[in-house]
């Protein structure tokens, strides 16, 4: 129902003098009920000379906090709170009867400690405001019990707020309900009147003028999506505010196509679907094949719809349900291009400027970015079809080019891979696919030289994922992914051979930025070598090592226990040699004794997280 009917209707309720019933507005939470009281029914209230007075039972315990706080509200001097002689008064007086509770151990509040005293507590002229019903501690019909002695006895006006679906039907609460409450108005959020509303309050006219401009998409995707969180509107909003400057004089396609990406990122953000841990793993909503199924590409039709698959059972993806959700039809394909920028500021809150005008200028030909960025920006996405012909086949041409030279970082390999097989298919692309595959593995043996380690990128390769699972460049990236690791893991190791005889402080911030941060680190340390350094430490340097060690593998994930397992067990072995020596004398005796003593429980707890996953 919206709000002009519910104004209407309480409108009505104010003026009927002999009501003994209170009226209930149920809607989901964040819908704007309480907005919905502040700036309409309390103002309507004031038009009638009523007095409103709002109680939230949000954390409300007890019917007697309840009944405390109800009594506190109607006090004759709570009208002139504002002034602060009376606020101070009223606080003494409610702190008061807080402490005789507990003096004397009856739970007294405000209400009890001020029987006896005449008050004149009139309500006929008065509006109570109950709302958050169903997050109040005490069961609701209580809380009914409690509202059914001012409008049945006093004739009071009260209004309940509600999300009735969230309290528990098995109660007494429906036989209560229906004794109390007279009428239940079931309220949808106006994203007309909201909007509106809004608009109004920006103090920046030319934010206005963009959102006036932008009315009907902006509706039309909640209206469209049925999200009924007045929150998820506010924070898209003022999710706009922050963007609308880099697109104001950009073309109304750009316009529409930030406009829709904003506002379902800002619901999946709001709704807890994606948060700030997605950053780097955007559950594939990122990838361009994200719309296009190449088995049902059929007479070189493009632009296919994945039909999200529910195979033997199985759960969809989070990118499958997304599809559902959101880009069901041929238009909201069309408007769907992803913005890193924008994706990373809806879930941080922080804009990187750069990389948005980037974007933006990327997609209307403005970049200042390389040639072969350009090429790969132009071809990869979706929204390729509003190419030419000569525009297709020129950036067809230039990203083969510069993927044969390795001019690209390694892992892009994949989504060329996947793009140029794709126009392969429909027929935008005359070569095949072991000629692709030759051609991009040339590319990808030059390219490993200028390609950082990425872990972000190989584990959204790899996602949910098994090596026999992926393709022949995948593999390969793969393959030069962990090469690079591997080196970067070695260089990383063997500085233990420059710090363990250092400074205690070095060594142990050694093991606190290295050995913590990474994994199977000794995998890459000559054991025998390793030795050799040990023993020929300080006694204390010897045992900041051995208390490292053990902190380390204590506890904790352990990734490829059999690739470190021959290191400690050659450890093993040499420090068992090495402590029998006669010569050999305390306390560098004890301290060797009790590290093979920690080797050992490594070594088992290795064996042992080993036979868990062979089982």
């Amino acid at each position: 129902m919206e709000s002009k009917k519910i104004e209407s209707i309480f409108e009505d309720y104010l003026n009927n003098e002999n009501t003994n019933y209170a009226l209930m507005i149920s809607g989901k939470w964040g819908s704007g009920k309480t907005y919905l009281w502040k700036n309409v029914l309390e103002k309507k209230a004031v038009e009638q000379t009523f007095r409103p007075v709002y109680i939230s039972l949000n954390g409300i315990e007890s019917v007697k906090e309840a009944e405390s706080i109800l009594f506190g509200s109607l006090l004759p001097i709570s009208k002139n709170l504002q002034s602060k002689g009376a606020k101070t008064a009223f606080k003494i007086i409610r702190n008061t009867a807080n402490v005789a509770g507990k003096i004397f151990g009856r739970g007294t509040q405000l209400i009890d400690f001020a029987k006896g005293i005449k008050i004149d507590l009139d309500v006929s002229k008065v509006v109570l405001c109950f709302d958050d019903l169903e997050r109040c501690a005490v069961e609701p019909e209580r809380i009914l019990g409690l509202i059914n002695e001012y409008t049945e006895h006093k004739n009071a006006k009260v209004i309940i707020f509600s999300a009735e679906e969230e309290i528990d039907d098995e109660s007494d609460y429906n036989r209560i309900k229906e004794k109390v409450v007279g009428r239940i108005l079931n309220y949808t959020a106006n994203y007309n009147e909201l909007f509106n509303s809004y608009v109004e309050n920006v103090a920046d006219s030319n934010f206005s003028e963009f959102l006036a401009s932008n009315e009907k998409p902006i509706i039309h995707f909640f209206k469209n999506h049925n999200i009924q969180n007045l929150r998820t509107f506010g924070f898209y909003l003022e999710n706009l505010n922050q963007l609308y400057k880099y697109y104001k004089d950009e073309s109304e396609t750009e316009v529409d196509r930030m406009l829709f990406f904003t506002a379902l990122i800002s619901n999946e953000f709001k709704n807890g679907e994606l948060t700030i841990t997605n950053l780097e793993d955007k559950k594939g909503i990122d990838d361009f094949m994200l719309f296009i199924d190449l088995d049902d590409v059929v007479n070189g039709m493009i632009g296919t719809p994945i039909k999200s698959k529910d195979v033997d059972g199985e759960e969809k993806s989070y990118s499958e349900k997304f599809i559902d959700k959101y880009l069901s039809s041929q238009n909201e394909k069309d408007r769907y291009v992803f913005s890193n920028s924008i994706y990373e500021f809806v879930l941080t809150g922080y804009l990187d400027e750069d990389k948005l005008k980037h974007e933006i200028n990327t997609r209307n030909g403005k970049s200042s970015s390389s040639k072969e960025e350009n090429a790969y920006n132009t071809l990869m996405g979706y929204n390729f079809r509003v190419l030419e012909n000569d525009e297709l086949e020129k950036a067809i041409s230039e990203v083969l080019d510069y993927a044969e030279k390795g001019k690209y970082k390694m892992y892009s390999y994949q989504t060329i891979f996947s793009n140029l097989t794709f126009h392969i298919k429909i027929g935008s692309l005359d070569v095949t696919e072991e000629e692709l595959i030759t051609l991009l593995l040339k590319g990808l043996d030059i390219s490993k030289t200028n390609s950082e380690v990425n872990i972000s990128e190989i584990s959204h390769i790899m996602h949910f994922r098994k090596k026999e699972d992926l393709n022949d460049i995948e593999n390969k990236i793969l393959e030069l992914h962990n090469e690079k690791r591997n080196n970067e893991k070695y260089n990383k190791a063997n500085k233990i051979f420059e710090v363990i005889d250092q400074e205690l402080v070095e060594v142990d911030d050694f093991f606190n930025e290295v050995i913590n941060s990474e994994n199977c680190l000794f995998e890459f340390i000559d054991p025998n070598s390793f030795f050799n350094k040990m023993i020929g430490l300080k006694n204390k340097n010897l045992l900041v090592f051995s208390n490292a060690l053990f902190d380390r593998y204590k506890k904790g994930y352990l990734e490829f226990p059999e690739k470190e397992l021959p290191f400690f067990e050659t450890q093993k072995e040499l420090i068992t040699n090495y402590s029998n020596q006669k010569d050999l004398k305390n306390p560098k005796k004890v301290i060797l004794e009790e590290l093979l003593v920690r080797i050992d429980e490594i070594i088992n707890r290795f064996n042992e997280s080993i036979e868990r996953k062979n089982n």
